[in-house]
């Protein structure tokens, strides 16, 4: 055995160096990547790759579909009410999903060159902000429509001196103050605390702020909106249900019946929000475990498309709910020749 070794030590290569180099080419092998595997990553690549040119188009259709809102809301005088005010904040909030989709992903792009570190955290934690700060405005501003909306049925006699445009405005703004400033710059202070190594794999919101702060801008914030939605549509439910019991007047019939047209397309709306989001706030929770596999992966992806497909689904459910945003629409896209 000592002639062994010494034999070893006179050709250079010494006990300890054999087994790291033996240990380092083990390794090697085990880490040569089966065809089930490449298979699996260049599917991965495939799916990215989709991804990123199907959010592109997202970004479009949810900037041209909100502007149209926006537009036909500022233009028309019929539809300058309280409620169409709070969907003109709620297009807004909608529309801050279209940088943010185009803007994603692209820091894989970006060249080496100066201030290289700082586009690429910008780049990569932008998207996530703006995403952020459009759930928190829409939270809120659902919140304030279901309340608008309480008012209408509840007190139809007295809605138009309790809900001014001024009111609005004042909600509107107050909305805003909440949902952008603290969320954005929440999510821009941690993601910049992030190392650049950070940004070489894929991540989610969850990775970036503290689960504490996560917490509460998401599920608890989500269900405290949601339950209070909830409470007072089902309370609105119960008054036009024992209103409908018995007739009044004419003149306050009518009254009632637009109200209620303008609260079911409201319901529908906020029921569509509900319905997409839950499951996608689920996923989140347990990205990790999700996307591990890829069936997992794939639906994970489906989530996100369907968050951001209904940033543009408003438009059409306005249109066939209210007739005069249906006539708007289409004063607007044949250029005012109806």
């Amino acid at each position: 055995m000592e002639l062994a070794s010494e034999g070893q030590e006179q050709h250079g290569i010494s006990t300890t160096e054999q087994s790291e180099f033996t240990t380092e080419d083990t390794s090697f092998n085990e880490n040569i990547l089966t065809d089930s595997q490449l298979a699996q990553i260049k599917l991965f690549e495939d799916l990215n790759f989709a991804s990123f040119i199907i959010y592109k188009v997202m970004a479009v259709l949810i900037a041209i579909s909100n502007l149209i809102i926006i537009i036909a809301v500022l233009k028309y005088k019929n539809l300058r009410s309280s409620t169409n005010i709070l969907i003109v904040s709620l297009a807004f909030a909608d529309l801050l999903n279209s940088p943010s989709l185009l803007l994603a992903r692209m820091h894989y792009y970006i060249p080496i060159g100066k201030y290289y570190d700082i586009y690429i955290k910008i780049l990569a934690c932008l998207p996530h902000a703006l995403t952020v700060t459009s759930v928190a405005a829409s939270h809120i501003t659902f919140t304030f429509m279901s309340i608008e909306r309480w008012l209408a049925v509840t007190f139809p006699l007295k809605f138009k001196s309790l809900v001014t445009m001024k009111k609005i405005i004042i909600a509107v703004a107050v909305s805003w103050l909440y949902a952008f400033p603290i969320p954005f710059t929440l999510v821009m202070y941690y993601a910049w605390q992030k190392p650049m190594e950070f940004y070489e794999k894929p991540f989610t919101i969850m990775d970036i702020i503290p689960l504490p702060v996560f917490t509460f801008l998401g599920p608890v914030n989500y269900c405290l909106n949601i339950t209070l939605m909830i409470c007072f549509y089902i309370s609105i439910a119960v008054t036009l249900k024992r209103r409908s019991n018995f007739q009044n007047q004419h003149s306050n019939v009518m009254t009632t019946q637009n109200t209620k047209r303008v609260t079911q397309m409201t319901f529908i709306i906020l029921a569509l929000f509900i319905i997409i989001w839950v499951p996608y706030t689920i996923a989140v929770i347990f990205a990790e475990k999700i996307a591990t596999t890829t069936a997992g992966y794939i639906s994970f992806q489906i989530l996100l498309y369907l968050i951001s497909a209904n940033s543009f689904m408003n438009i059409f459910i306005y249109a066939w709910k209210n007739k005069a945003f249906r006539d708007a629409f289409k004063d607007m896209l044949c250029c005012g020749k109806l």
